[in-house]
């Protein structure tokens, strides 16, 4: 799975991902990815394992159904699949990308925060980082973002890990949560982000930050725009099509057939209250 997300997502269209058509329905999607950061973040879903679903291959689809509803138990696909966005997302690259917005990083800095961990050759990561600087476009982005997810699993001897700190998902929740019923807002964040206008998008960011109380001005590390893109960049129709059909495994055929289009989850309920009950339809919000 985690192959054919990164081939897609290099020849996704560019307006595909920073579409500013918002609908209700995008709207129900991120409350719905904000209870999918809470749940990794809190380790209610485990992250290790879906991790490693990703990069698998396993031939069974049994097997991997079995493993789905283990590592996030009591999802349905909806829930399951946002999870496995995040999981697949290297999430320092947009965080990097909008970091190069605001800082006159050079390239051996810039290769240091898109590869912290080194797994990446040292000409490999030079050479990543140069392509990362010189493209500061939306399809440039995009572009990275698949051949980082390529290089990173392809340099991984055996494992895969998720190092994605709690509080840095947990950000990203409370900003999914504060646009779940700003359709306008966010679509006006998409557009400058469209059009390259970075410290408009990163403007209009710092708003919504702004209402989750995360707000820390110019000195947000990384930068707000970091989490605009990640929410973007996240491949959700397809690890949400791909939780379906794995938690359908098994069941009737008429439930198999009906799957792909029940992929409900509601979104998260006040404190206290559980995020996959009362589940409604809804489309992937990032459209990646």
């Amino acid at each position: 799975m985690l192959r054919e997300f990164a081939a897609k997502q290099q020849i996704v269209d560019r307006g595909h991902v920073f579409s500013d058509l918002i609908s209700e329905r995008d709207g129900r999607q991120l409350g719905v990815l904000a209870a999918a950061c809470e749940a990794l973040a809190s380790g209610r879903f485990d992250a290790g394992a879906l991790a490693h679903l990703l990069l698998d291959g396993e031939a069974c689809l049994e097997n991997c159904a079995e493993r789905l509803a283990r590592a996030a138990p009591g999802a349905g696909a909806e829930l399951a699949g946002m999870a496995l966005a995040l999981v697949y997302l290297p999430f320092t690259i947009p965080d990097t990308f909008a970091s190069l917005v605001f800082e006159p990083l050079d390239l051996r800095h810039v290769a240091r925060r898109a590869d912290p961990d080194r797994r990446l050759s040292p000409r490999t990561r030079l050479f990543f980082a140069d392509r990362l600087m010189r493209n500061r476009t939306v399809q440039g982005l995009i572009a990275a973002t698949g051949a980082a997810v390529a290089l990173f699993e392809n340099a991984r001897a055996g494992g895969m890990t998720f190092d994605v700190r709690a509080e840095r998902l947990r950000r990203l929740a409370d900003f999914a949560a504060a646009l779940v019923d700003r359709p306008a807002l966010f679509a006006a964040m998409l557009r400058a982000c469209d059009e390259g206008d970075w410290q408009r998008a990163d403007e209009l960011c710092r708003h919504v930050a702004g209402d989750t109380g995360r707000d820390d001005g110019e000195g947000a590390h990384p930068p707000w725009l970091a989490d605009c893109l990640a929410l973007t960049l996240l491949p959700t129709c397809d690890t949400i099509d791909a939780a379906a059909r794995l938690l359908a495994v098994g069941a009737s055929p008429a439930v198999y057939r009906s799957a792909a289009t029940a992929t409900t989850d509601a979104a998260p309920e006040p404190a206290g209250s559980d995020p996959t009950v009362d589940a409604k339809p809804a489309r992937a919000s990032a459209r990646a």
